[in-house]
This record gives structure tokens, C-alpha cells and sequence, in this order.
């Protein structure tokens, strides 16, 4: 209640001023008839003072970011950038200034897109794909693929989509790029999202296809557009890759169906391909389609018109008349009627096409030429003289001979030789050949392996140069004929004219002739004659001989290559070639590092074919470090480029050679990124290396990825699939074998024996040999039949299952077959005898090796020897041990004694041990610390007159020595 008391006398002492504010504010409502209109219109102009200075204020930094990109002053146009940041009008092309800007400034490119993106966010109500697509257009163009990708990001979270201007402009940037996998991707999302391109991109996307080799993409892309609009450069391009492909039929149907008329070019192109085809009906459509024609066009008609001598003349007037040619006879086409009559001997037709020249015509002469060289060569002396004569000997002026274009050298030798035979020596004196004619009449000889016509050219001539003497050395030798060779290479010697060059030829005929030892004469010939020392050639002929034909003799090799060293001289790439196949997975070490020791001084020469060599030869040598040596060629500046798909694969292997999966990768990536399409050798490389390493999955994903690809699906075949079934039967994954190979039936990839022998190998490993006998079944329901491999994979489960009655059973049909049983073959008969106690068995299986000549391992006769050892049959084990052996090698492989020896301890066979011991040690044993105190405490407790102990306690100590002098260094380096 005080409180209202209080609050009442306020208002009463303050009654006098609200009564003054309330007459106030009546007199401002009666006179301008609003009460609070002065300060609201203040308020209101004051907004719109604002808002026209902030419009000034943005054109102002709009012009002044303008004249800053104008005048490159990056700074002072991001300043100004930054007050417009937060406006909503920015427009696209202050956009691209500002990035332009930015990179100039070398800011980073995530800097540059957070900003832009920042600001098309904080405009995104005013953002439609209009204003984006000006936007990425100046960026595509300028390809920032970054900053492009990343704005594309943001069309969701500005409600937009894209349209087909979009595209055009995405398609247009990949394109220029060359990054030709995009422009597909991004033309099937347009036919996805159902956008109608442009003009432009179907171009782009018709160019990409060509680029990329896809043919069938081209036409469709082909189809979509109108024929008229397309590049003619396009169309030729497009019919290019259809002659590559073998595909013309398909291009000449499209383009007949779009009433699209061919260029000179664009016929030529396809009437090549008809000739190479023999295609008649495609022939027809050709001609229908060209209406311009060159003189080559003309040719290649008349090379198709084949022997129709009637088409061929009325091609012949044609391309002479001025309404439809060019109103003279070319040299194509002069050679394709000429053609034509070599074949149907027609001279009507040749005497027609002489008719149809012009005399005095500089243009006509190339043909002329033609024609007198075919008579000439035909055997028609006086009309090769008589043309003669017309054409080029009528104009005897000095300006007539000024403008005849020069006889070449090949027909001054036919009209020389025609002139002969004729007896015009006007002729011969006119044609001056010098040596020319003599050369080329060798060359010729020599093409036609004719050494009768270059011994008959040599007659009567001695003073020959010594280049037609060594043509006429070599078509003897090309003709196999090595007595004329002997008689010329006598001459030579006489004449004083045999060089290098002579004796090289010489060599060349004694090793074609198989006369190697011959060939080793005439080299040392060479070394005695101080002006003829044997060069490079000469050593690489007759070392590439002996390692062609003559194995006994690689002793021989290795001397020349010392004499090589000697002389300064290094074999060919091609002779380490053949060093390098000719090492086996049983080379001796110096023999291997002898060849590449050889490879290492030729190693800043290396070649992509060489090194493929090189790799190949060193994995099959199973030297994993060489390996890894030979790769690392490949790496720092000056390392081998490798580009053909065989390389690749090559290099892929070797990779997975050495267990390094991510170089394998990185090199198949490289190879599809280059546009390099795999071979199924370099698919089935990749796949191997992948299975090799235990990802038998990836390899397999591999393959369906190369499947669903139409560049690869055709090189999918049964070899590739054979690593994946071979690796899930390795791992013990029955499952996805049966998986896998009713995949490839799925895909009508026909299995091949190897696909069935892995298979079958698998089912062997994993115990599933109730499953074979239906794979045989399929296997010659498909008309293949089981091999030796396919035999022995067979045997090989049998014995694992002790089933060693059908095991014998296959082995008697195998001996019964085309193929005898191979060393393989009877090592796992005799371990399928070991594990099943089948003593007697396993004698008849040494005893048939070694009737058969058949060369036992070490691993073989120590698989004998522990069968026999278990039935107690030690007389026997040594007995046939001893006589497989002697028949191969000079004495037992010490795997075999150790065998042998550990036998006679098992069955207590002391004194049998003892004497054994000796005897193997006589013969170079190296001696077995534990055998021989084995053996000395068996004969210490049986001792007997003929006891062995002596020697064996001597042997003991010896063997201790010897242990504690290899074991000394080691302690010391311990302590």
C-alpha cells in the first residue's frame, strides 16, 4: 500500500510535464499530420543513403578487382575481394579472376576452393546451373580439374542438377586432357540421366572412342550425330581403326545408311582394305559411296579388279580421260595394270596403256619407265627398245634432255641388258650404267637365289669392284651353294679383292652348309692375314652357329668369347641372347655367372627386349637375387622404358618372381594408364604373379574386371583361368574350383588339357579322386585326351589315398602309351610303395628304369633305398642302388650313401656299414660325424676278424678336427 502511495505522488508532481508532451504531440499531428513521420522518413533516407553507397561501393570493387587482374596485380585484386565476399552478385567471371589470382599468388588449391565454395554457399539462394556452368566454364578451359571437381561437389547442397551444358563442359576438359576413360564414364551418365548432348559433346565423346580404340562405341557415337556436321579428318579417323580392326564392313554400312559421300582420302583407305580382304560385295558398296578419285584410287580399283582385263581397261580410260581423272597415266596406276598382265599375260592391255601416254609429258615418264622395265624383264627386248626410242629418245634437243626426268639406276640395267639381247648398241652406249647395271643384275641373282647367273656375270671379268664380287659371294651362299662359293672366294683371293666382308660371307656359307668345323678354318685363316682380322661379325656368326646346332661344343663358345675379350670385341645382343636361353633350372652357378657377368658389360645398352631376356633366363635359373639385380634397370633416370605388352608382362612376372606384389600392381596400372592393351601372355603374367603370392582371390577379381571390359574380355582365355584353379586347389579350396571352372564354361571359354590337369591336380592334393573319372569323362566329351601329366597327377592322388592297385593299373597303360613314364613318374610310384611296404614292387620299378634307361635322382634312389631298408633287403638296395647309378655317373650321389649307410645302422648291419663307409669314402665322401660314431659303437660291441673299428675311430677323429676347425673362428668371434 505504500508502495501505490509512493507511485501515485510521482505521477501527480510530474502531471505538468505530460500535460505539456500531450498539447505537443496534438500540434504535431494537427500541422503535418503525422506524428512520428520526420524521424521515420529520417530513418527511411538514411536506409536508402546506405544501400546506394553500398551499390557504389560494389561497383567500385567490382571495376577495381577488374583493373587489378588487367594490370596482374593478384594483391590488390584480392583485397578488393574480400569486401565482396559476403555479397550475393558476385559474377562468374570475377570468379575465374579471383582463382587466376589466387594461383598466381601460389596458394594452394584446397585455399582456393574452400573460398570460392564459401562464397557460392553463402550466395546459394541466388545460384542456379546457369550461373555454375559460367562459372566452370573459364575453369574447365584453364583445366583446373581440382577446383572443377570440387565445385561439382556442391550442386547437391545448392539444389541444383546438371544439364547437358554441364557436360559439355566436363567432357570438353577430360578430353583435353586425353583422360579418354572419363569422357566414357561421363557419356554413359549422360545416357543414364537421360540428358541429350550437344553437338559438341557427341563430337568429344565420338573422338574419345576413336582415340581409345573402341569401335563400337565410335559408330554409335557416329550414329547420334548428323553425317554432314562431322569433321572430315573424324570420318577418316573413324575408318582408320575400322581397316585396324578388320571391321570396314560395319563403317561403310553406317556411312551408307547416313548418305555420307567419302573423301579421296577416306576411299583410298577402304579400297586398301578391300584389297587385302578380297572383298567383293564390300568393293561395291566403296564405289557406290566415292565419287572423287586420284590416281591412286584408280590403282588400287584396277589392283581389284585382279585378272577382269575388261574392268581393268575401262579403268585404264577412265582414269586417262580429263572428265573423271587427272588426265595422265600415274605411276600407280601404270604398275596396276602392269600388274595385271604379269598375271594374265595379257599385252592387248599393256599396248593400250602405252597408247594412253603422252610423249614429251615429264609427268608421264615414271610410267614409261614401268613399262620398259616389264618388257625387259618379260624377255621383250625390241619393245622395251621400240618404247625407248617413242618416249624418251625422240626429243634430242638440249632442252628436251633438260626437262626428262633421270632413268633411274634399276631400269638403265634392264633397258642395258634388253638392248644387249637386241643388239641395239646405240642403246647401251646412250645408257650410261657404269657398275650400276652389274650390281643390280647381282642383286637381282641374289634375290633369286640364282648362282649360276652371278658365276655367269663374273665370267671374263676381273677387274670388278669389290662390292659386286661380294653379291655375287652372298647369292651363292643364300643358294646354298657352297662349291661356286669356294671357286668365287678362290678368285677373289687371286684378284686381290677378298676383304672382311668376303670371308664373313664365306663364314656364312660353311655354317648354312652345317659345316662348322669348316667355318673355325676360315677364321683362322682370317687371323693369319694381317689386312682381314676377323671382326664382331665373324665371331657372333660362328658363335650363334655353335649355339644353334652344335651342342657338344659350348666349350668351343667360351673360347671364342676369351679371344673376343682379347681382341676387344663384345658379342651381340643377340649372341647373349642365346647364352642367356640356353641356361637351365640345372646350370651350373659359373656357367650362370659367367653369362651374366657377359649381360652386366652391356648393361647401359639394355634394351626392353634384352632385359626381357635377361629375366626370363634368370627365373628360370630360380635366382631370385640376379632377378631383383635385373630389375633394378628399370629404376633412376637413365633406367630401361619398357612399352610393348610383352615387356610388361615379362617385367610382371619377374615381380611376382621376387614376391614384390606392389611393383607388379604399379607396372599393370602403368601399362592400362598408357593405353597399352594386354595380350593374354601379359593377363595371364599379372594372374600368375597374383596366385603365385597367395592372393589367389585378387587374381581371380582380376579376371571378372577384364571380363566385364570389351577391350579384354576376348584375351580372357583357358591358360589365365588354369592359376586361379591351380591356386584354390594349392590352398585347399575344392569349392571355388568347381566355382571357378563353371564360371569359364559360363562365359564359353573352352577348357583346354591344362585347365582339366589343374583340376585334376587339385583333387589329387585334396583327396577328391571319386571326381576325376567324371572329369575324364568331360575331358573327352570335349575331344581332348589325357597326357603323361595328366597320368601322373593321377598317380600322384592314388598313391596319397594308398590306392597302389589302380595306381599300378595307370602306370601299366602309361607304358603301354605314346609316352613313356618320365623320372616324376616313378618318384611317386616308388613313395606311394614306401608309404604302403611294397618292397617287391619297388624292385620292379628300379629294375624297369633301369632297363628303360631312365636317369635316377638322388631324391630317387634315396626313396628306393628307404623302401628295401624297411624289408630288411640291404644286399638288394645296394645292388640295384649301385647299378642305376654307374650307368649315369661315374659314383653315388652322397644323398644315396648317407641312405645307404643310415640303412645298414637301422637294420644293425654294422660290419655291412663299415665297409660301406670305407668304400664310400675312397670315392669322396665327405664323411657324417654321426654315421660314423653310429657305426664305431655297432662294430665295438659285434667285434669280429674283419671288424672295420680301426678305421673307423681314424675317420672319427678326422671328423672332429675338421668340426672344431670350422667351429673355432666362430667361438672367437662370439667371445
Amino acid at each position: 500500500m505504500q508502495i501505490f502511495h509512493q507511485v501515485l505522488e510521482l505521477i501527480l508532481s510530474l502531471s505538468s510535464e505530460l500535460l505539456i508532451f500531450a498539447t505537443a504531440f496534438v500540434l504535431q499531428y494537427l500541422i503535418f499530420g503525422d506524428a512520428f513521420g520526420g524521424i521515420w522518413r529520417a530513418k527511411r533516407k538514411h536506409k536508402v543513403q546506405k544501400k546506394i553507397a553500398s551499390d557504389e561501393h560494389l561497383e567500385d570493387a567490382t571495376v577495381r578487382v577488374a583493373n587489378g587482374y588487367e594490370n596482374s596485380d593478384s594483391r590488390a585484386l584480392l583485397r578488393y575481394w574480400r569486401s565482396l565476399r559476403q555479397d550475393s552478385k558476385v559474377s562468374a567471371r570475377l570468379v575465374f579472376q579471383v582463382v587466376e589470382a589466387m594461383q598466381h599468388l601460389k596458394l594452394d588449391t584446397h585455399t582456393i576452393l574452400a573460398d570460392i565454395q564459401d562464397v557460392l554457399l553463402n550466395a546459394s539462394q541466388d545460384i542456379n546451373t546457369r550461373y555454375m556452368n559460367e562459372v566452370l566454364g573459364p575453369l574447365a578451359r584453364s583445366q583446373h580439374v581440382d577446383l572443377v571437381n570440387g565445385l561439382l561437389e556442391l550442386f547437391p547442397e545448392l539444389h541444383i542438377k546438371e544439364d547437358s551444358l554441364t557436360y559439355e563442359i566436363l567432357v570438353q576438359m577430360n578430353f583435353s586432357m586425353r583422360n579418354f576413360q572419363e569422357v566414357k564414364r561421363l557419356g554413359e551418365e549422360m545416357v543414364s540421366e537421360c540428358k541429350a548432348p550437344s553437338f559438341k559433346t557427341s563430337l568429344n565423346l565420338l573422338k574419345a572412342s576413336l582415340h581409345s580404340s573402341s569401335l563400337d562405341e565410335s559408330i554409335r557415337h557416329f550414329h547420334t550425330m548428323p553425317a554432314a556436321t562431322i569433321p572430315q579428318y573424324v570420318s577418316k579417323q573413324l575408318i582408320e581403326l575400322a581397316c585396324q580392326e578388320r571391321r570396314a564392313e560395319d563403317v561403310v554400312a553406317a556411312m551408307e545408311a547416313a548418305k555420307l559421300k567419302l573423301t579421296v582420302e577416306m576411299l583410298n583407305l577402304l579400297l586398301a582394305e578391300c584389297l587385302r580382304s578380297r572383298n567383293a560385295t564390300l568393293l561395291e558398296q566403296v564405289e557406290r559411296l566415292g565419287e572423287e578419285k586420284n590416281s591412286r584410287s584408280y590403282g588400287l580399283l584396277i589392283r581389284a579388279a585382279g585378272t577382269d582385263s575388261e574392268k581393268v581397261s575401262r579403268l585404264l580410260e577412265e582414269a586417262a580421260s580429263d572428265k573423271f581423272g587427272e588426265g595422265v597415266i600415274s605411276l600407280p596406276v601404270a604398275q596396276a595394270v602392269l600388274a595385271t598382265c604379269v598375271e594374265t599375260q595379257d599385252l592387248d592391255l599393256v599396248t593400250k596403256l602405252t597408247s594412253l601416254l603422252k610423249p614429251h609429258d615429264p609427268s608421264q615418264v615414271p610410267a614409261i619407265l614401268s613399262i620398259i622395265r616389264f618388257h625387259a624383264d618379260a624377255g621383250h627386248a625390241d619393245k622395251a627398245c621400240e618404247i625407248y626410242d617413242r618416249f624418251l629418245c625422240d626429243d634430242r634437243s638440249e632442252q628436251g634432255r633438260r626437262q626428262r626426268a633421270p632413268m633411274d639406276a634399276r631400269t638403265k640395267c634392264s633397258l642395258f641388258a634388253a638392248a644387249q639381247a637386241a643388239g641395239r648398241y646405240d642403246i647401251t652406249a646412250a645408257v650410261d650404267c657404269g657398275t650400276d647395271w652389274q650390281n643390280a643384275m647381282m642383286w637381282n641373282c641374289n634375290k633369286n637365289k640364282d648362282a649360276d647367273g652371278a658365276a655367269k656375270l663374273l665370267e671374263g671379268n676381273s677387274k670388278l669392284p669389290a662390292r659386286t664380287w661380294n653379291i655375287a659371294l652372298d647369292t651363292c651362299a643364300e643358294s646354298d651353294d657352297l662349291p661356286k662359293a669356294k671357286s668365287i672366294m678362290q678368285r677373289m683371293t687371286t684378284e686381290g679383292v677378298a676383304d672382311v666382308v668376303s670371308y664373313n660371307t664365306l663364314v656364312k656359307a660353311h655354317i648354312r652348309a652345317g659345316d662348322i668345323n669348316s667355318a673355325l678354318d676360315t677364321l683362322q685363316e682370317m687371323r693369319k692375314n694381317s689386312c682381314t682380322p676377323p671382326n664382331s661379325v665373324t665371331y657372333n656368326e660362328i658363335i650363334g652357329a655353335l649355339l644353334r646346332h652344335d651342342h657338344g661344343k659350348h666349350r668351343k663358345v667360351w673360347d671364342l668369347i676369351a679371344e673376343m675379350k682379347l681382341e676387344r670385341l663384345k658379342p651381340s645382343k643377340q649372341i647373349l641372347s642365346l647364352l642367356l636361353r640356353e641356361l637351365k633350372p640345372k646350370s651350373n652357378n659359373s656357367d650362370v655367372q659367367r653369362v651374366m657377368q657377359l649381360c652386366d658389360e652391356v648393361s647401359g645398352e639394355v634394351d626392353e627386349d634384352f632385359l626381357c631376356s635377361m629375366l626370363n633366363a634368370c627365373i628360370k635359373v630360380g635366382k631370385t637375387a640376379l632377378v631383383q639385380k635385373t630389375l633394378d634397370m628399370l629404376d633412376g633416370p637413365h633406367g630401361t622404358c619398357i612399352s610393348s605388352p610383352r615387356s610388361f608382362g615379362t617385367v610382371i612376372k619377374a615381380y611376382g618372381f621376387v614376391k614384390d606384389l606392389n611393383r607388379a600392381w604399379r607396372y599393370w596400372k602403368t601399362m592400362c594408364s598408357q593405353h597399352i592393351k594386354p595380350t593374354s601372355i601379359t593377363i595371364g603374367c599379372m594372374v600368375e604373379a597374383i596366385s603365385s603370392n597367395g592372393d589367389v582371390d585378387g587374381a581371380h577379381e582380376l579376371i571378372q574386371s577384364l571380363l566385364e571390359q570389351d577391350e579384354t574380355r576376348g584375351q580372357v582365355n583357358a591358360v589365365i583361368y588354369g592359376s586361379v584353379l591351380k591356386g584354390f586347389g594349392r590352398a585347399h579350396r575344392m569349392e571355388r574350383v568347381w566355382e571357378v571352372f563353371a564360371e569359364m564354361k559360363a562365359y564359353k571359354i573352352e577348357p583346354s588339357l591344362m585347365t582339366f590337369n589343374a583340376i585334376i591336380d587339385g583333387c589329387a592334393r585334396n583327396g577328391q579322386m571319386e571326381k576325376v573319372t567324371d572329369l575324364i569323362a568331360e575331358m573327352k566329351s570335349n575331344k581332348l585326351q589325357p597326357n603323361l601329366i595328366t597320368q601322373s597327377t593321377m598317380i600322384k592322388g592314388l598313391c596319397a589315398t594308398g590306392d597302389m592297385n589302380a595306381a599300378f593299373a595307370l602306370f601299366e597303360d602309361i607304358d603301354k602309351g605314346p609316352e613313356a613314364a618320365d623320372e616324376a613318374v616313378y618318384n611317386t610310384m616308388l613313395e606311394g610303395c614306401l608309404k604302403a611296404s611294397l618292397p617287391d614292387h619297388a624292385e620292379q620299378l628300379m629294375t624297369k628304369m633301369i632297363a628303360d634307361g631312365i636317369s635316377s635322382s638322388s631324391y630317387t634312389l634315396t626313396v628306393f633305398v628307404k623302401v628295401l631298408s624297411q624289408a630288411k633287403r640291404l644286399e638288394k638296395a645296394f645292388q640295384l642302388t649301385e647299378q642305376a647309378s654307374a650307368k649315369f655317373r661315374p659314383r653315388l650321389p652322397s644323398q644315396a650313401q648317407v641312405a645307404l649307410l643310415q640303412a645298414c645302422i637301422r637294420n644293425r648291419a654294422y660290419e655291412k656299414g663299415a665297409q660301406a663307409y670305407e668304400k664310400f669314402s675312397k670315392q669322396g665322401f665327405a664323411g657324417d660325424a654321426q654315421i660314423c660314431q653310429a657305426l664305431l659303437r655297432g662294430c665295438s660291441q659285434r667285434r669280429s676278424e674283419n671288424s672295420h673299428e680301426a678305421f673307423l675311430q681314424t675317420e672319427a677323429q678326422r671328423l672332429q678336427r675338421d668340426l672344431a676347425t670350422v667351429k673355432t673362428p666362430q667361438l672367437k668371434k662370439n667371445f
